[in-house]
């Protein structure tokens, strides 16, 4: 897979994006653990409800023709995004195109005028709390949920 290429980072259109985002969702799944048999599914009705009713919005980056990240943003507060159902296709996990998504993600979530972003890494990857950090983010707190710890972390938008 080629990651030379410039990828077209974009908000989700459900007509063009909806049947290659349902097959991205079902490979970029994590399986599930000991401690909790669900995986976090992001369905059509979560994309139409969570992000684009609900002051948000759902990007994709496509390399090509290959719909290769997704992910949401939903709102928080009035002051506050929320980044969520990040899904990368396993070949390019710790590539440029995850920080193409992340960047993404934080440019329409100043184009909706929100001041800060959230987001949460499961304790252990460490790619992921790398990637966050290096985008800005810092930790401001930590949760448990399913048995599993996520450290929750934070960015202001300038």
């Amino acid at each position: 897979m080629n990651t030379k290429q410039n990828p077209e980072v974009r908000c989700f259109e459900q007509k063009k994006d909806l049947k290659k985002a349902m097959e991205l969702n079902k490979i970029a799944l994590p399986k599930p653990t000991a401690n909790s048999s669900e995986r976090l599914e992001i369905s059509p009705e979560h994309m139409q409800t969570a992000c684009l009713e609900g002051k948000g919005d759902f990007i994709v980056v496509y390399l090509g023709k290959e719909l290769v990240a997704m992910g949401g943003i939903r709102k928080k507060d009035r002051r506050t995004a929320v980044i969520n159902g990040l899904k990368v296709h396993p070949q390019y996990i710790g590539s440029s195109i995850t920080e193409s998504l992340r960047n993404g993600l934080e440019e329409r979530a100043r184009q909706l005028e929100y001041r800060k972003i959230m987001t949460e890494v499961k304790g252990g990857n460490e790619i992921g709390q790398v990637l966050c950090e290096k985008l800005g983010f810092h930790t401001v707190n930590m949760i448990t949920k399913d048995g599993a710890d996520f450290f929750i972390l934070e960015k202001e938008l300038k």
